[in-house]
């Protein structure tokens, strides 16, 4: 707008100047001033000239006006592509240096990724490791509970074994015989204490279970010969004779290894005669162990006799009983061979 008020006030300055010197001359021309004066006349080439003088201004106007907008339009082109043109670079620029930033963020983000993927793993590894050990450690733990236990029940059978032991060095075999059983339930393979248990069953008469217990030791143990020779004399006194019989057969070294076996072998067969009732067999297998042993008055063998007294010394039904009862206390050196062989003996010789 102020480009065209310039240009518009310069149209009308240029206007009145070319105007003036126009008017002047139609006005001092002979033609006019000799002519008649005539209002009308004058008038009308005033008026034509003023309409000439605006029409060229017009002109003048319009060229200046299109000169000045060609330049302003020219101008603000140039603005216009200049703001453009820096427009697209800058975006141009930032949107390099988005994408190289956003290729750098993915860049670094997988970079990133993988560490984390690798932390990931190590951890998982390290985690791995962790429970691995943490197994271990807890099946240590479980395995060493289990050896406690272990150890704490067979100490606490010791104990128990040992108690045992104790009562039946004092002949009470009923109290260690409640020991025993309570210990076997906490070791139920301690052979020693099944070894007990059949010491004071035998020796409280129960032969039957007794023999139970020596067969579970010789299954579990058939090298123990004192076992063996043990179970053969229960087998004996429960008159189990033909089992007496194939055990001797299958070890018949068992007689064998005991310090004094011909005196051990006169008792199992004394036994064996003393359930058969045949008393003059008794006599004369009496009268033989005189021929084994001296006739004095001492302890012949260490063999002892518990268990036969206490199964068989209510047995009055068996023929030959006092024979094998005197016998018996002969062997343990409580008479001399005089009250055994001796004419009031009763022995035939």
């Amino acid at each position: 707008m102020r480009l065209r008020f310039v240009a518009w006030l310069m149209c009308c300055i240029t206007s009145l100047g070319a105007a003036g010197p126009a008017l002047d001359t139609v006005a001092k021309s002979p033609a006019l001033q000799s002519a008649s004066p005539s209002t009308n006349l004058g008038s009308e080439i005033k008026k034509l000239s003023d309409q000439v003088a605006e029409i060229r201004r017009d002109q003048l106007t319009y060229q200046i006006e299109r000169d000045l907008l060609k330049e302003a339009y020219s101008s603000n082109l140039q603005t216009v592509q200049l703001v453009l043109t820096m427009i697209l670079g800058a975006f141009t620029i930032f949107g390099y240096l988005g994408f190289r930033s956003i290729g750098s963020l993915r860049q670094a983000f997988q970079e990133d990724l993988v560490q984390f993927r690798t932390a990931r793993t190590a951890l998982e590894t390290e985690l791995n490791k962790l429970q691995q050990a943490q197994q271990k450690a807890e099946t240590q733990v479980q395995r060493l509970e289990a050896e406690n236990q272990e150890q704490d029940r067979r100490l606490r059978g010791l104990e128990i074994r040992e108690k045992a032991a104790t009562l039946i060095s004092q002949n009470n075999y009923a109290l260690a015989l409640e020991y025993i059983l309570v210990g076997l339930q906490l070791t139920p393979d301690d052979l020693v204490m099944t070894g007990q248990k059949a010491i004071c069953l035998g020796r409280l008469g129960r032969i039957s279970e007794a023999t139970v217990a020596r067969e579970a030791i010789l299954k579990a143990k058939p090298d123990d010969v004192t076992n063996v020779l043990n179970l053969m004399e229960l087998y004996l006194l429960s008159a189990r004779t033909s089992e007496f019989d194939k055990l001797v057969g299958a070890r018949p070294e068992a007689i064998q290894t005991y310090s004094k076996p011909d005196l051990l072998s006169w008792y199992f067969e004394a036994i064996k005669i003393l359930f058969a009732n045949d008393l003059a067999r008794m006599q004369q297998h009496v009268m033989s162990l005189g021929k084994l042993v001296s006739h004095d008055k001492s302890e012949k063998t260490k063999w002892l006799f518990d268990e036969a007294r206490a199964s068989l010394s209510g047995r009055k039904d068996l023929l030959g009983s006092d024979l094998f009862w005197r016998a018996i206390h002969f062997l343990d050196g409580d008479i001399d061979g005089a009250a055994l062989f001796g004419p009031a003996a009763g022995v035939k010789q």
